[in-house]
């Protein structure tokens, strides 16, 4: 994509249509039933904290590239052990992505944890992700000393050992139930995510110190299909061909290097959300006493630490966003668009034609394995997609180009 320090027309397109599908994804509309109904975000400040549950010093913790880069280690590490067949009573996976770090999908879990209690959002998508999956956890110390970092390692690893609840009965057909366990484990080893983002909490009630801990996922698993294949010979239904680091997960396919986290998109979005960047953002929400606000703890989100518990003090009071939750597979649906070249100054490239692939209510897991190759194969062949418009440009007879994919178009400019 780089010659000798100088962008190419191709990089100058593929730019181009990475900040049309930015702006799209950083002027969503939270409130809008087209996202879907009741939305974590909907009219939520960004530096807003829930004043029934949070104390005055509930903090956001700003997570540093390296605390990304080590959330994307620990919980691609996991992945990579699963899909391998390492892990006692599963089997390995044949296309297991490899996961990178999204800033939107961050916001949200964000606006999650500002209510300083433990729960589902019942809608986290966003206009790109339709199906966006979530795990969330709580964990109390009093007495003793724990960074956010060690947190968030705990959260992770007590998630996995959800493991020991499942069995490959759970990843050859999702019950489609998310707020029991295995879930968080389940969706950890989900083959089709491809994106998380992350957020997390910090607050202090008598003496003790309270984190909460809350990641979406581009993908949530499907009910009554599988949480990934199996296969005897990992990574062999991997389009893009094999992570050559972690052996058992799917390469990235992009211009970005596997371990570089933060993509443009990411950089986009920050200057959309400038809080995401703060380092402090506390906005006093209201001069109420706070009475105590103690999550309820279960098992399937409790840290198990070896310190005393965190008391539940807090079982019948519950922050107004919290709702029953739909399982992941029936969060409501954007309808996909369907786009027709206007005239012959355009010149329509389409990847994919959204009428064939098949809706999720009535595909066999066959078909289902069939839409999630052909997600992927369209980024791996879009190198030659812009070679096309190459020629375009060298023959001059087209102003614009559209690009169609399975969600998504973009538009063009041409200059010569």
């Amino acid at each position: 994509m780089r010659s000798n320090g100088k962008m190419s027309l191709l990089t100058t397109v593929v730019y181009s249509c990475c900040i049309v599908l930015i702006a799209q994804a950083t002027s969503t509309d939270y409130c809008s039933p087209d996202v879907c109904n009741g939305h974590v975000a909907c009219d939520m400040k960004p530096d807003q904290f829930n004043k029934y549950n949070c104390n005055v010093d509930a903090e956001i913790i700003r997570l540093t590239m390296h605390d990304k880069n080590n959330i994307l280690k620990h919980i691609n590490e996991l992945r990579n052990t699963v899909a391998l067949g390492n892990l006692d009573g599963f089997n390995g996976a044949s296309n297991m992505s490899t996961i990178r770090w999204d800033a939107e999908l961050a916001y949200i879990a964000e606006m999650n944890v500002r209510s300083c209690t433990l729960h589902r959002d019942s809608c986290r998508n966003t206009r790109i992700h339709k199906n966006v999956g979530q795990t969330t956890a709580y964990g109390g110390v009093k007495g003793k000393i724990r960074s956010s970092s060690q947190f968030i390692t705990q959260h992770i690893n007590n998630w996995f050992k959800q493991s020991s609840l499942a069995t490959m009965k759970d990843i050859l057909k999702y019950s489609g139930i998310e707020d029991a366990p295995p879930h968080n484990f389940l969706q950890l080893v989900h083959e089709n995510v491809h994106k998380i983002g992350c957020a997390t909490l910090k607050q202090s009630r008598h003496e003790w110190t309270q984190n909460f801990f809350t990641c979406n996922y581009d993908e949530a698993p499907i009910k009554g299909q599988p949480v990934y294949h199996s296969s005897n010979r990992p990574g062999d239904g991997c389009i893009s061909g094999k992570n050559q680091r972690l052996k058992g997960l799917c390469a990235i396919i992009d211009d970005e290097d596997e371990d570089d986290l933060e993509t443009r998109e990411d950089a986009e979005f920050k200057t959309k959300h400038p809080n995401e960047n703060a380092n402090n953002n506390r906005a006093v929400t209201s001069n109420e006493k706070v009475n105590d606000a103690i999550p309820t703890t279960n098992d399937d989100h409790e840290t198990e630490n070896n310190d005393e518990d965190t008391p539940n003090q807090n079982a019948d009071r519950n922050d107004h966003r919290e709702a029953v939750n739909k399982p992941d597979n029936q969060t409501q649906q954007a309808h996909k668009r369907t786009i027709v070249a206007s005239n012959n100054d355009e010149m329509l490239i389409d990847f994919k034609n959204a009428n064939e692939i098949p809706s999720d209510n009535d595909v066999d897991s066959e078909n289902m394995r069939f839409r999630v190759l052909e997600e992927n194969k369209w980024r791996f062949t879009f190198r030659r997609f812009l070679n096309q418009i190459e020629d375009v440009v060298r023959k001059g007879k087209y102003k614009n180009v559209r690009i169609r994919t399975m969600n998504h178009v973009v538009t063009v400019g041409l200059r010569k």
